[in-house]
């Protein structure tokens, strides 16, 4: 719910006559708030009601997490909260101080935000000192298998998080395989581990099994779903802030459409992916173009080709939140043409087509298309040139 403006929450208070000096500092405020009101819009107002929503936390789960766990559980075809409700057992969000965690290892040779099993693993030297249950393996060497679970979603990751390998010691000498300390790797590695013990896309039998797998306790699995549930529950739907809200209804078929309005209804049989690169594209259409490049991509004034296809592409759970350059888009991911979403980029331009819709910044459009002339990222109708582009796609669209 967005806020009144300040100048009209002063006008409704004032429906109720003030008298003496309570009425002159009413007045004096009331004046203050008018003298201010132009330079506080400048300030805190966002763009119009399109405006893309910020990540918000969802019952408790700390907002910046999300945007990982959604391009890993995608990737891995496990259900996001799942991997949520271990992130929290494992280290209450990577917030626990006891050592393993950020450093070292646990007395059973368990480290990093997922707390997988090191021991005999290169570069981390971790031992078993004291483990109840399993006093010798302790938890083995999990982290050999799923260390560089990160790399096919490496385009996706965040710029910033808690936990990040650059900003830790215990980090250096890991790569080029993935730092069982790092947010990123590790969720990924989780993620592609949960997998492998049987859980997929639904909070069922084989989610609770591979819960108890991943821990070796039938408690541990239940107070796991319980949490996965409750967060399901809670707000899937504005899961790291991604747009949700289409602004047009969905049409038949498998074609995206154009509307008079200038936005593009998705097709009803498209991945929910893709749904959501419309909308995201929607939300932006209504921005003018400037060749500056802000440090994320997410509810700018203003967009160039690259911070917008960055945008759509974040949508469709394809890219993180900091924009590429143009040129970055070459190497984007998968080659050729995708079957949903298709990128063109070269040195000097960037543009998508998703469900048969071009979102491009360029002012190529048939005559009288709804946004025909008109600046900045819009959905166009209408054959552009497309030789000496690069042509890739966001794997599985």
């Amino acid at each position: 719910m967005s806020a009144l403006p300040l100048t009209a929450g002063l006008a409704w208070r004032a429906r109720r006559p003030l008298t003496g000096a309570a009425g002159a500092l009413a007045a004096l405020l009331f004046g203050l708030v008018l003298l201010l009101a132009p330079l506080l819009s400048m300030v805190g107002a966002g763009p119009g009601p399109r405006s893309q929503a910020v990540p918000r936390a969802v019952a408790g789960i700390p907002a910046v997490y999300l945007p990982i766990y959604r391009v890993a559980a995608e990737h891995y075809k496990v259900h996001w909260a799942l991997l949520a409700a271990i992130h929290r057992r494992e280290s209450d969000f990577s917030r626990l101080q006891m050592p393993g965690v950020r450093a070292g290892a646990n007395g059973c040779g368990a480290a990093g935000p997922a707390q997988f099993g090191i021991v005999g693993v290169e570069p981390y030297q971790a031992t078993v000192t004291g483990c109840p249950g399993s006093p010798s393996a302790g938890a083995s060497s999990t982290w050999r298998a799923y260390r560089n679970a990160w790399k096919p979603i490496h385009s996706l990751r965040p710029a910033r998080y808690p936990l990040m390998a650059a900003g830790l010691p215990a980090c250096r000498e890991s790569r080029p395989h993935g730092c069982v300390y790092d947010d990123f790797d590790a969720l990924a590695g989780a993620a592609a581990y949960l997998h492998a013990l049987g859980a997929r896309e639904a909070l069922d039998e084989r989610a609770w099994r591979a819960a108890r797998a991943y821990n070796g306790a039938a408690i541990y699995a239940d107070i796991v779903l319980a949490w996965a549930r409750e967060y399901d529950t809670a707000d899937s739907g504005a899961l790291a802030g991604l747009p949700t809200d289409p602004l047009e209804p969905s049409v038949p078929g498998s074609r995206a459409k154009l509307n008079p309005g200038g936005l593009a209804a998705a097709p009803a049989s498209a991945p929910a992916a893709v749904k959501r690169a419309i909308a995201a594209g929607n939300a932006i259409s209504d921005r003018p173009y400037r060749l500056i490049h802000f440090p994320t991509h997410l509810d700018n004034p203003t967009y160039d080709c690259s911070s917008s296809t960055s945008h759509v592409l974040w949508g469709a759970g394809r890219h993180g939140t900091a924009p590429w350059v143009s040129g970055q888009f070459m190497r984007y991911d998968e080659p050729g043409p995708g079957r949903w979403i298709t990128v063109y980029a070269n040195t000097g331009h960037v543009f998508l087509i998703v469900a048969g819709l071009r979102f491009d910044t360029s002012r190529y459009d048939a005559p009288g298309a709804p946004n025909a002339g008109e600046s900045g990222p819009r959905w166009r109708l209408g054959p552009r040139p497309s030789t000496n582009f690069v042509v890739r796609h966001p794997t599985g669209l």
